[in-house]
């Protein structure tokens, strides 16, 4: 805004002589239109005059400055312009003062203005001269064009952009073109593998490259894996991996924008291919979806080749067709995938659903276990087989192998049958069962199968089954591993996956929980019947006892009672052996079984009587121990028994056996031997501890029985002695008395007959030894019974004491002349022995052998050395005995039928003899037979001692 200084209008009294004047002329300008006029202007109006000082605004001055009118009054109008402007404002206002005064100011002038409060805005300012006689007044109209000026702003970048767009758009789509030939194959249906195949082409024509090459990311490893390649044979398949930032296509993956290589030569190349190959220059893209790296594209060149921005960018064009097209690959395989594990977990829960009825069908876990065993096949498994763990440690089968075809069942069977697991195995079902964790091969190494074959004939039947993948999972409830499943794949050849694994582990606990749930049950079920069982037991044993009781004192009762309670408590066969009289043998004395045939074949076989050690029941009285075989292997109980036994066992059969001792007050008395050959269960340790109790108080009834049958013996025999004493008694009496009237009527003759008296009085004499003999013998029987027979020990010379009882008996009655007395033996032997004994001992077996020799014969005493033992022994040729009466021979009383036949006697003899034998520590024994004479056999220790010297005894 320019004004003359001549002809501005002065606007305060201190500035202009003319102040009147210019008052006179504001007077007349406010007048009330013109007022009206400024204040209706939509822009705003400043008037100024010469001096370029205001003298006048409107409203829209204020609104648009932010300045009271009072404060613009008489201001210069600089104070409205930028300090940047105010320089530029005086030069105009100067240059249109120096110029002429018709020029016009000129309008549209285009300033910034400002504001009371600093701010700028563009204007457009419009002036006006106006000559009045006070001077040059200039009118200034001010627009504020802020919106005007940013519209045309915004008009030219639309336009900029626009040029921009229409040139980005024919290179676009130049770029179109080409990446149309190489993309449109992203809109067809192919798989991944085809899709890359198809595009790595293109690429390489339409870009016109050597190389081609698309790399995936591995998320997992965070490697990039070649998977399509053109013009580098040795890319794919070559197992290369290029970790995410090392070298080139890394590079690219890690920074998410294209690199470009102008020289191979001098780059960090990760990939020895790219360089084997020859290749000059390198560009590469990465493969982008929403932010995520899938991959990595880049092309090569043999010539050097400087790629430019714009190859780059069509390259990546091409890249985000090419990862849209790997992304929806991959979305639909994972749609697919999804849609398979859904179909597969349908499957499974079905499966599952499947097997869990069929483990809550039955309480039976065998039979449970091999239903579950078929159900698997061919769902889960080729080969399925199913181990258990027994009590005892060892594991078992259960059931046969499954399989579709019978004759692979048959084969696995028998390879199991033939190799079991072994227990120390590293890996398989025992290493399973030792540590309770899953074995899941893929691939079944062929080391696993030379590990686990016993021969080479057991590998090639074990790679003859062709298995290709396999799991072993455990039976584990309750913190317990009770078995496992093994699963195998074999000529279907599937393979096994994590899925499958889970499956068999879901399928294996609920199996387990059945086993362990149907154990629970057979527990309970046990423990029931063992209450029922005890109950029974203990009612069979009283009934046992009262049994035995109705049976009295009778032996053969007593034992017929036992085989027959413990064959209908604990099936099926019973045998009782008992120890015969000279405690040599075993002896069969009650037989049971419920099957006559049967019974009738064991009648002839145990009849046999058993050497003590002999067969079981042998061992078992041997030891006191008793025998438990549960499960018989008639291969292994052939070497046990007697080959009599044999036939019974081919034609019946034995399941288990179970022998204990009859025994009582400390000692064994007998075995009783039970046996099962029609229950196949076997005996268990409470059939043992059951039978043993029921045997123990048998063998006490059996002993009663056997002390009152030996009490009525005993009885007989006291009877029979006192009555044969009284005989053998009377007898010499009778003779004395006899004797004593013949010596009284000699002395009473008048005349004395010497030789007669010499007669009598021998007689008399022989008479009263013979009385004083009997009397001897009672009184060591009563002794022996009483336990007071004393021995005086004393060195003794047996050769010289037996020499003494044959001169004895050279002249005794028992010697008639048919007699002949020999003595054999060393010139002497000497032991620390009883001479007043020993004499006893020889005495009454020379005596036996003169009396059974009524024919007469030749009476033998031989006297040797043993080892440690002296040993006597006299023979005679007379009557002899029988088996039956040797049994009895040394037992107070006895005398057998035959004997008593053939001479007299107390029968207290040989039992005085077999104590004082005993009594110095030795044994006397007995060979006879009837018509064949007897031999007497006694074993002394020695313990020598030095004769004294003044015996003088001579050999």
């Amino acid at each position: 805004m320019h004004m003359d200084r001549d002809t501005a209008p002065q606007t305060g009294t201190a500035r202009s002589k003319s102040a009147p004047s210019v008052a006179n002329g504001a007077t007349q300008l406010e007048n009330q239109a013109f007022r009206a006029l400024l204040e209706s202007a939509p822009d705003a109006i400043v008037i100024v005059d010469e001096r370029a000082s205001i003298v006048l605004v409107n409203s829209r001055t204020e609104q648009l400055f932010g300045y009271p009118r009072e404060e613009l009054i008489g201001q210069p109008l600089e104070i409205l312009l930028p300090e940047r402007f105010r320089g530029i404002h005086r030069a105009h206002r100067n240059g249109y003062l120096a110029a002429p005064r018709t020029r016009p100011m000129g309008t549209g002038l285009e300033l910034f203005g400002r504001r009371r409060d600093g701010s700028e805005f563009p204007t457009e300012i419009s002036l006006s001269p106006l000559r009045t006689e006070h001077g040059l007044l200039v009118t200034g109209i001010v627009r504020d064009v802020t919106d005007r000026k940013r519209a045309e702003a915004e008009r030219a970048q639309l336009l900029a952009r626009e040029r921009a767009a229409r040139a980005d758009a024919e290179a676009a789509a130049d770029a179109l073109r080409r990446t149309q030939a190489v993309t449109d194959v992203t809109l067809a249906h192919l798989g991944l593998e085809d899709l890359l195949r198809e595009l790595i082409g293109r690429i390489r024509d339409v870009l016109t490259v050597d190389t081609v090459v698309v790399l995936l990311l591995d998320p997992e490893t965070n490697t990039l894996e070649p998977r399509a390649a053109v013009g580098l044979d040795g890319e794919v398949g070559a197992g290369i991996r290029v970790p995410v930032g090392r070298g080139f296509a890394g590079q690219v993956a890690a920074r998410r924008q294209s690199v470009i290589i102008d020289e191979v030569d001098e780059a960090d190349i990760y990939n020895p291919v790219l360089r084997s190959r020859g290749l000059r220059s390198l560009l590469g893209v990465p493969l982008l979806v929403e932010g995520r790296v899938l991959g990595v594209l880049h092309v090569g060149t043999l010539r050097s080749r400087r790629f430019t921005a714009e190859d780059a960018r069509l390259l990546q064009l091409v890249g985000d067709r090419i990862a849209l097209a790997i992304d929806r690959a991959h979305l639909y395989d994972a749609e697919r995938a999804a849609l398979g594990a859904a179909e597969a977990a349908e499957e499974r829960a079905a499966f599952l659903a499947a097997a869990s009825a069929l483990l809550s069908d039955s309480l039976d876990y065998e039979t449970t276990l091999a239903s579950l065993a078929r159900l698997c096949v061919p769902r889960l498994a080729d080969w399925c087989m199913i181990y258990v763990l027994g009590e005892d440690g060892a594991i078992y089968r259960l059931g046969n192998a499954t399989h579709l075809d019978p004759e692979r069942s048959q084969l696995a069977r028998e390879i199991s049958e033939r190799h079991a697991p072994a227990a120390n195995a590293r890996w398989g079902v025992a290493r399973v069962l030792r540590t309770g964790e899953s074995e899941f091969y893929v691939e079944v190494p062929l080391q696993m199968l030379e590990d686990a074959a016993e021969s080479p004939e057991h590998l090639a039947r074990l790679r003859g089954m062709g298995i290709t993948s396999a799991m072993i999972v455990p039976l584990v409830a309750r913190d317990r591993t009770s078995g496992a499943i093994t699963l195998v794949m074999a000529e279907s050849g599937r393979r096994y996956n994590p899925l499958d694994l889970a499956l068999a582990e879901d399928l294996a606990g609920r199996a387990a929980l059945a086993v362990d749930n149907a154990g629970l049950y057979r527990q309970a079920q046990q423990a029931n019947q063992q209450i029922q069982l005890q109950a029974a037991r203990a009612q069979a044993l009283s009934e046992a006892a009262q049994d035995f009781a109705a049976a009295s004192l009778h032996v053969r009762a007593v034992l017929e009672t036992v085989t027959r309670k413990v064959a209908e408590v604990l099936g099926d066969g019973c045998v009782i052996r008992l120890l015969s009289a000279d405690e040599q043998q075993l002896e069969p004395v009650a037989l049971y079984h419920p099957d006559p045939t049967a019974l009738s074949v064991l009648h002839d076989i145990v009849a046999a009587p058993h050497l003590l050690g002999e067969g079981i029941s042998g061992r078992v009285f041997a030891t006191g121990q008793p025998v438990l075989v549960p499960t018989v292997r008639l291969q292994d109980l052939r070497r046990l028994t007697k080959p009599e036994y044999w036939p019974y066992l081919d034609r019946f059969g034995l399941h288990s056996v179970l022998v204990v001792p009859l025994r009582v007050r400390g000692r064994a008395i007998g075995a009783l031997l039970a046996w099962r050959d029609r229950i196949s269960q076997g005996y268990t340790a409470d059939d043992q501890a059951f039978l043993q109790d029921l045997a123990d108080r048998a063998a006490l009834a059996v002993d009663n029985a056997l002390l009152y049958q030996e009490a009525q013996q005993a009885v007989l025999a006291r009877e029979e002695f006192l009555s044969i004493a009284s005989h053998e008694l009377k007898t010499p009496l009778t003779t004395v008395k006899g004797w004593v009237h013949l010596l009284d009527d000699q002395l009473h003759q008048p005349e004395l007959d010497r030789a007669s008296l010499v007669e009598f009085t021998d007689e008399l004499r022989g008479q009263v030894d013979r009385f004083e003999l009997l009397i001897g013998d009672l009184l060591d029987a009563s002794r022996i019974q009483q336990g007071r027979l004393d021995l005086r020990p004393e060195p003794v010379d047996l050769v010289k004491l037996a020499r003494r009882v044959v001169t004895r008996f050279n002249h005794a009655p028992e010697r008639t002349p048919r007699h002949v007395l020999v003595l054999d033996g060393a010139p002497r032997l000497i032991g620390l022995w009883d001479p007043d004994r020993l004499d006893q001992v020889l005495t009454n077996l020379c005596s036996n052998a003169l009396k059974y020799s009524p024919e007469g014969g030749e009476v033998r005493i031989a006297i040797g050395r043993e080892d440690d033992d002296a040993v006597l022994s006299v023979s005679d040729t007379g009557i002899g005995m029988s088996a039956e009466d040797q049994a009895t021979l040394f037992q107070p009383f006895a005398r057998s039928e035959h004997a008593r036949r053939s001479a007299s006697g107390t029968g207290l003899g040989l039992f005085i003899t077999r104590r004082i034998v005993e009594q110095h520590g030795g044994t006397i024994g007995v060979a006879s037979e009837l018509g064949a004479g007897t031999t007497f056999t006694v074993h002394l220790p020695l313990r020598p001692a030095e004769p004294p010297e003044e015996d003088g005894v001579q050999g």
